[in-house]
């Protein structure tokens, strides 16, 4: 369907942008501010990581 072209188009452009702009030397920033664009430089948790090796194993499991 139409809308699950759309939402792939969405989750592909939202994933290049956290790897452009979330990407540390240890994992991911914890958040991109939304109107400069910019990782936060100040704050991480473990979290913001556990959050992204749930996505994959979800991408992986062939549901995303």
């Amino acid at each position: 369907s139409s809308s699950s072209a759309a939402s792939d188009v969405y989750k592909r452009q939202l994933l290049a942008i956290v790897r452009e702009k979330a990407k540390t030397p240890y994992g991911f920033a914890s958040s991109i501010n939304q109107r400069t664009g910019e990782p936060s430089k100040t704050y991480s948790d473990i979290n913001t990581n556990a959050v992204i090796l749930q996505s994959i194993a979800h991408m992986l499991q062939g549901d995303g």
